[in-house]
């Protein structure tokens, strides 16, 4: 796979299409400029029946799905799910995140706003994002995912409020 280029990628795709007897739409992206970039134009009709996929495609058959934001925020917080069991549960697995059960429904709640400030951690620069500021906290969870990023302690998570500090 280590010689496999994005024109080689997009054509095993467009094949994988063909064999699935064309119930999926797969739009093959590469890297242009640091942005991504359509390589083909497919000129299929937008199908509801369809699954659109669509792909970016790196050199040396490197290749990820590319995900609108709430697809990756759902499927990550499916993913966490499977991983936790409560207290309560008898069952307890070495594999999994054991959560006392009093805090079931405040993580059901939650966890979709902790990933979603997790993935915003990611994308912020450092420099740009208050971490270090006086008296400056992001809330939900965004400020300890800062402090990971950033191999600082963690502080615990409060429930704050932003405000203008400055303010006259």
């Amino acid at each position: 796979m280590a010689k496999v280029g994005v024109a080689q990628q997009c054509d095993l795709l467009t094949i994988l299409e063909s064999a699935l007897e064309n119930t999926v739409a797969i739009d093959c992206y590469t890297v242009t400029n640091n942005k991504a970039t359509l390589v083909e134009k497919k000129t299929l009709d937008h199908n509801p029946d369809i699954l659109d996929i669509k792909m970016l495609l790196l050199e040396n058959g490197r290749a990820s799905e590319i995900l609108p934001e709430d697809k990756l925020i759902k499927a990550t917080v499916s993913e966490l799910k499977s991983k936790i069991t409560y207290s309560d549960n008898t069952q307890l697995k070495l594999d999994v995140l054991v959560i006392p059960s009093f805090l079931e429904k405040y993580l059901e709640d939650r966890l979709p706003v902790f990933v979603q400030n997790a993935l915003k951690a990611i994308m912020m620069t450092q420099g740009r994002d208050g971490v270090l500021e006086k008296n400056k906290r992001w809330g939900d969870g965004l400020q300890q995912f800062l402090e990971i990023k950033h191999h600082l302690a963690i502080t615990p998570l409060s429930n704050v409020t932003n405000y203008l500090s400055n303010f006259h």
